[in-house]
């Protein structure tokens, strides 16, 4: 979770970057600003919106994830590809369930299902064999 918060702020804080309107752009923004500042500073958006919104996203989605996966891993009884499967439907769901849309709901859970599954299936290392893969792409065999 709070890693989850620490890459939802600084998710928030690029989003905000580009959010904000261009106020000082041009005379007519400028005579607006001069004019009505508290009409120019309302019509931004609130930064702690965004940042803590996407910091509590991100939360959430590791928390279900997290959480899901240790369920499941209590239920087996054993660690298994599967209950890393589990909790990346549980995190799809959780993004699904913020964007309030059932078709990214179900997608998001079945990618996020299948990308957990695939990374826990394969072990700590992407590749399934460096070896074989360092001679085939350099020709030249792994250090021993």
């Amino acid at each position: 979770a709070g890693a989850g918060a620490c890459i939802g702020s600084l998710v928030g804080t690029a989003v905000s970057a580009f959010k904000m309107p261009r106020v000082l752009d041009g005379p007519e923004a400028l005579k607006q600003v001069r004019g009505a500042g508290d009409a120019a500073a309302s019509a931004m958006p609130k930064l702690t919106r965004l940042v803590g919104g996407n910091a509590l996203l991100f939360s959430a989605v590791g928390v279900s994830y997290s959480m899901s996966k240790c369920i499941a891993e209590g239920m087996v009884g054993d660690r298994h590809p599967l209950c890393s499967a589990a909790g990346g439907v549980a995190a799809g769901v959780a993004l699904g369930i913020h964007t309030k849309n059932l078709t990214v709901l179900m997608g998001a859970a079945a990618g996020l299902g299948l990308c957990s599954l695939a990374a826990d299936f394969n072990g700590p290392a992407l590749l399934q064999d460096p070896a074989r893969y360092l001679e085939r792409s350099s020709g030249l065999r792994a250090p021993k």
